[in-house]
């Protein structure tokens, strides 16, 4: 389980399972993410192409997502099917809650939904896939997961999978510091690079994907 510590104006993700204490800094993991050249530009991109969506331009930023994100097809699908079965199902999606302590269970059995059998028959796209397909669809329900986030979520004691991040999330939620912590990596300095005129959206969920995706500041501490 995780813990949201606050310390020296700044927040904390601490967790302890089977001797090992994973601690994130989440000022400096938000700030590594924003200073890498190019990343923010992907996500400003991806956020405006994302929220008008029209059947016959679907495709093209589902290939420019996958390309941009270097997501590897382990399972060959196709993208035009793939994009017709999203925009049949577009308003459902959007209409799920948004992510908080009482909607984690009905996000996370809508995502085992889509992903099994149902948006392409006979094949279950895999969760980083559809994690970000979803998370760039409807911002504020779905969060993302990679191999990072995954390695993180296992050392923290959850399972490595959507429902991991499901209950972490939910955890977060339930913390008794969440909502200054919330208000501390939502605040427009660690969101906006002024120098390059980029201002992202304030999506809590892509700023917990910064927060665990870059490896390069961690403290793994054996106890």
């Amino acid at each position: 389980m995780v813990e949201i510590i606050e310390r020296n104006n700044n927040f904390f993700l601490q967790g302890l399972n089977h001797g090992l204490l994973l601690e994130i800094n989440c000022c400096e993991q938000i700030t590594d993410y924003n200073i890498l050249n190019g990343y923010l530009e992907i996500d400003s991109e991806l956020y405006q192409r994302f929220s008008n969506l029209h059947e016959n331009t679907l495709a093209v930023h589902l290939n420019y997502l996958m390309q941009k994100y270097k997501i590897h097809r382990h399972q060959r699908f196709d993208v035009n099917q793939l994009a017709a079965s999203l925009m049949i199902n577009l308003n459902c999606i959007r209409a799920l809650p948004e992510a908080g302590i009482n909607s984690m269970e009905i996000i996370y059995n809508a995502f085992n939904y889509l992903k099994d059998n149902y948006l392409i028959p006979g094949i279950d796209l895999p969760q980083v896939t559809l994690s970000k397909i979803l998370h760039f669809i409807s911002p504020n329900t779905f969060g993302i997961v990679d191999s990072i986030v995954l390695s993180r979520l296992k050392i923290w004691g959850y399972r490595a999978s959507y429902d991991g991040l499901c209950r972490f999330l939910k955890d977060l939620f339930q913390d008794n510091n969440f909502d200054n912590f919330q208000n501390y990596v939502l605040n427009p300095g660690h969101i906006q690079i002024v120098e390059r005129n980029i201002c992202m959206p304030n999506y809590f969920l892509k700023v917990i994907d910064k927060v665990l995706w870059t490896n390069s500041r961690d403290n793994l501490l054996g106890l």
